[in-house]
């Protein structure tokens, strides 16, 4: 597969994973914050949904911005757009909570900042507050009709470091149902025609947040062949079911440069993986 080729495939694949509840990530611990000057004067009786506030949204938001910057820094080529905020490292960024009716009663929130013309989106699942993501005017998600403003802060935006992707009971579920999954796809790989190349792989399972429904797992073999697997996860009786997403392989990911969009991915990835195995036979 040429790189052109292996880039659209694994943009589909990364879409459907960061896709899967978010391209962002979830919020950290609330803080205090300072309210600062805002192109509106916010709206006292602006109410926000249930479990949001301008303190666990400017932690949600910066979650997300330094996850951005760790996993998809704009040096690489096709992470530079437009709401890229890489240049804008070591500032202080003002952001205003927007609170958007989208004409049946319901209401999103959103925040501007004065980085860019772009918003960011903001979810909930399982009361975790979380960045959803930036929109654009030309994406179909950007909010129309007028809004409230519910809120300003201020935060200096840093040099990123590895994402706070959580822990709690229910992650812990989640990664053993995915490691059972794991370790039937090694014995199948064990069992099959390709066997004596798969003894000894390396497999690591990317780090994700709770909300997550689809997650990364990278299947090194000793030759230098790569494949990702992402995985689905539901919750079913009580539990879990994971099932497998169509993913890709490279043939030598050594191969390729540093700043290659897929190898920086990978790096990243296994580097903070939150377990790691080794396929190998089962003793006689």
């Amino acid at each position: 597969m040429n790189n052109k080729n292996t880039f659209i495939v694994m943009a589909i694949v990364m879409a459907l994973i960061l896709s899967s509840c978010s391209t962002a990530r979830q919020a950290g611990p609330a803080v205090t914050v300072q309210a600062t000057e805002s192109q509106m004067t916010p709206n006292p009786a602006a109410k926000l949904p249930d479990n949001f506030s301008v303190p666990i949204l400017k932690s949600a938001l910066e979650e997300y911005m330094n996850y951005r910057l760790w996993f998809y820094p704009s040096k690489i080529k096709e992470n530079d757009s437009y709401k890229s905020f890489d240049s804008h490292i070591g500032e202080t960024v003002n952001v205003e909570v927007r609170l958007y009716s989208d004409g049946s009663g319901d209401k999103k929130v959103f925040a501007h900042t004065t980085i860019g013309e772009w918003l960011v989106l903001f979810g909930q699942k399982n009361n975790i507050v979380y960045a959803d993501g930036q929109v654009g005017k030309e994406d179909t998600e950007w909010p129309q009709g007028n809004f409230e403003a519910a809120g300003t802060f201020s935060m200096q935006l840093s040099e990123p470091r590895k994402p706070n992707f959580g822990t709690s009971v229910r992650k812990e579920e989640m990664i053993e149902a995915l490691e059972d999954e794991i370790n039937k796809v090694c014995a199948d790989l064990l069992t099959g025609s390709e066997r004596d190349l798969w003894i000894d792989s390396q497999v690591y399972l990317a780090d994700f947040y709770e909300y997550e429904s689809i997650v990364s797992v990278w299947f090194v073999r000793p030759d230098g062949y790569v494949w990702i697997h992402p995985l689905g996860l539901a919750e079913q009786d009580g539990g879990f079911s994971v099932t497998g997403v169509k993913g890709f392989s490279i043939s030598d990911m050594n191969a390729r440069n540093e700043n290659d969009f897929t190898r920086y991915l990978y790096e990243k990835e296994i580097q903070g993986a939150i377990k790691q195995w080794i396929c190998s036979p089962k003793p006689a």
